[in-house]
């Protein structure tokens, strides 16, 4: 039944702060004031806390997920897509986590199959990066690791996140920036190299010492460590 309401606001025009309003009712004491949710969009989740002042702009897509924390005064821009894995396939808990005064921009795409923590004070500028937390390898086994990104840090347009990333605080990366390895020193990062990480032969040595699990689908889902 809450399904479907969230999915009738979604489509009825009204002001942002009018359906922000509507959904305070829907999540009572889990919801900050002056909460504004665009046309088109909509959360699906088990648990939700958000703060104070948030905007979520329209056609964001948020569902799939265990938990969502957003703090205060965050924007989410229009088009973003926030989706955690089904849950016949799900291995770690798909929890999506932003800290305070943290904007991101417009048709960022952030697969949760592993946790996203995104810290204070953060600007994913621009539109179309891409925040990934599971791969395969060449037998079709599953590799899922978070992505950690610290406190004041700018990611400029078009970038792509890979599985088990941490990255500092006060980090700027680049537009068109691949991060396929974890930044654990302050300045300003660009790249979009390709680089060969290992033989097949070496990657399932490594994976050996993941934790893992077998899914419903027959694959096996591996927990990487990160970097």
């Amino acid at each position: 039944m809450k399904k479907l309401y969230i999915l009738i606001l979604a489509v009825l025009p009204l002001p942002g702060k009018v359906r922000g309003g509507l959904y305070r009712l829907l999540y009572p004491d889990r919801i900050g004031r002056d909460f504004e949710i665009g046309w088109l969009s909509f959360i699906f989740c088990k648990e939700i806390s958000i703060g104070t002042g948030v905007h979520i702009k329209r056609n964001v897509k948020i569902r799939n997920l265990d938990v969502l924390k957003i703090g205060d005064g965050c924007e989410i821009g229009s088009g973003c897509e926030i989706h955690g894995v089904p849950d016949n396939i799900q291995f770690q808990k798909r929890v999506f986590e932003v800290g305070n005064n943290t904007g991101i921009g417009s048709s960022h795409y952030f697969d949760v199959a592993a946790p996203i923590q995104i810290g204070s004070h953060v600007i994913i500028a621009g539109f179309q990066s891409q925040f990934f937390t599971h791969s395969f390898d060449l037998n079709s086994d599953r590799m899922d690791g978070g992505i950690r990104i610290g406190n004041h840090v700018y990611i400029g347009t078009r970038c792509l996140v890979t599985p088990g990333v941490a990255i500092c605080s006060q980090v700027v990366i680049t537009g068109m920036t691949t991060v396929n390895k974890s930044i654990s020193e302050t300045g300003v990062y660009s790249s979009s190299t390709l680089f060969r990480r290992g033989s097949v032969r070496e990657y399932k040595q490594m994976l050996a010492h993941c934790e893992a699990k077998v899914l419903s689908t027959g694959q096996t889902a591996f927990s990487l460590p990160s970097e």
